[in-house]
């Protein structure tokens, strides 16, 4: 394709405008690049607005305050044992080392507070779990706000749908959603549009979760690929795409054409969860992505139902789905629509009436909600059936009582499109591409595939700051060095 006399060019086009591509503009600007932004979205932020933005983070103030004594080869040593053979321990390495200084206190010269208290989740020797006050909407706009302050081009609501290089440049051809065609050359790109948990052809496409029929689409909804695809037309290398990130508290957005996108259910914890037989099967307050996932795919169907009472539906935070609400801000009105309208949602004065609406035998369930309460009344601080922690839980106790059916919910892809340490893109022969970089969920977080089969919770949108702030930096060094040797 010849470049048109009036296309416009710039040094650095940065295709996605979530964390990731957001931190490489800005790093990229202030290095003294002439960036243009381009996002299929109508504004910023894409899953990372979305987020709870929380990260994973090594040798914090906060874990000095509280006493927590770790470190970069503990964390590895963490890592390696949840992700399994194909994570990149390397790429792990380079983001423990950095976490502290270039994500944590990053975050904090943009305004950023972090919570002063720390979750301890699945797979973690000691608590590294931290959260930014605001969640992952706040980092976006403290971002956004910095970039409001630099020379930086946006075209919004426009997709890249094709990069032809040539002559040492690369020109890229836009489409914006109102059927506007145009052309922008680029001295170099940066690949930043997220993974494919919006796609569901792609997702079933994968051998590991071609068997999940009720498999939900998560993510934002531009999350489709498109980048991957860009980039494998340019000749990278793509790894790992059949490592998915699967929540098991997905349940159907009626408000979906297909009901094929899911929203995840947030705020629930005084609540069991139930098979097809009216039994539980697993301790609830493990609800993430290693644990809850892979007790939530052994039951019949891959489906489950949470049983609680009134008090809890109070709290109900339904994700994925501005319309619901987010992380920060809970929309009750909206809260009853759903209760009202979602065909996956039931409820019912008694826990039989809620059973015979379910679908599920009554006895079970009626036992299972016994035996939980029971053992809560009793002082027991170990759940007997699941070995849950009952210290802080409640009694199902108080009608109406609900079901919620929880389906597979894909919320992240964990391969995508290899690149070295500077986040430049390498070819299928494993040698960086000229002009070309990426960061975030198209490089699986960064590096490729730095998580493996599973994930510790906090090393997706770390990564993904990180690797944006990686690419921008690296590829304004490399257009100076670029230049200034002529």
């Amino acid at each position: 394709m010849a470049r048109f006399e009036n296309t416009p060019v710039t040094d650095l086009l940065v295709v996605g405008a979530g964390v990731a591509g957001l931190s490489a503009a800005l790093e990229a600007a202030a290095m003294g690049l002439e960036v243009v932004v381009v996002d299929a979205e109508a504004t910023y932020g894409g899953a990372s607005a979305i987020s709870g933005g929380g990260c994973l983070l090594v040798g914090t103030p906060v874990q000095a305050a509280l006493g927590i004594e770790d470190s970069v080869q503990l964390a590895l040593s963490d890592w390696s044992a949840c992700g399994g053979p194909t994570a990149d321990l390397i790429w792990a390495k380079h983001y423990l080392e950095h976490s502290t200084g270039d994500v944590y206190d990053w975050c904090e010269s943009l305004g950023i507070t972090w919570a002063q208290d720390l979750v301890s989740h699945v797979g973690n020797s000691v608590p590294r779990f931290h959260k930014p006050i605001g969640s992952g909407a706040r980092i976006v706009a403290a971002i956004c706000g910095r970039l409001r302050q630099l020379p930086i081009g946006w075209q919004l609501d426009t997709r890249v749908v094709h990069l032809e290089p040539g002559g040492g440049r690369i020109l890229a051809t836009l489409s914006a959603s109102r059927g506007q065609r145009g052309t922008i050359e680029a001295r170099a790109v940066l690949v930043a549009t997220g993974g494919f948990a919006s796609n569901l052809s792609m997702l079933r496409a994968q051998p590991r979760l071609a068997r999940l029929d009720n498999l939900l689409c998560g993510s934002s909804y531009t999350s489709d690929g498109s980048g991957l695809a860009l980039l494998e037309e340019f000749g990278a290398q793509i790894v790992n795409l059949d490592e998915v990130w699967i929540y098991p508290i997905g349940t159907p957005n009626y408000r979906f054409p297909g009901m094929s996108r899911g929203l995840a259910v947030r705020g629930i914890y005084d609540e069991i969860w139930v098979n097809r037989d009216g039994r539980r099967f697993h301790d609830e307050n493990n609800r993430g992505g290693v644990a809850g996932s892979a007790a939530l795919l052994d039951q019949p169907g891959a489906t489950a139902w949470g049983i609680f009472d009134s008090r809890e539906a109070e709290h109900l935070l339904l994700l994925d789905d501005g319309y619901f609400g987010t992380s920060e801000y809970i929309a009750p009105h909206r809260r009853e629509e759903f209760f009202s309208h979602s065909p996956f949602v039931w409820r019912s004065d008694s826990i039989a009436g809620l059973a015979e609406k379910v679908g599920i035998p009554v006895a079970p369930l009626e036992d299972a909600v016994s035996e939980f309460n029971q053992a809560i009344r009793l002082g027991q601080e170990v759940d007997p059936a699941t070995g849950r922690d009952l210290r802080d839980a409640r009694p199902i106790q108080s009608p109406p009582f609900y079901g919620i059916q929880y389906q597979p919910l894909a919320q992240k892809t964990f391969g995508g499109v290899r690149t070295d340490l500077g986040c430049r893109v390498l070819s299928t022969a494993g040698a960086p591409i000229p002009g070309l970089y990426a960061a975030g969920e198209v490089a699986g977080m960064a590096g490729g595939h730095i998580n493996g089969t599973a994930a510790l919770e906090g090393t997706m949108f770390g990564p993904c700051l990180f690797s944006g702030r990686v690419a921008g930096i690296t590829a304004a060094a490399d257009h100076r060095g670029r230049f200034s040797t002529g």
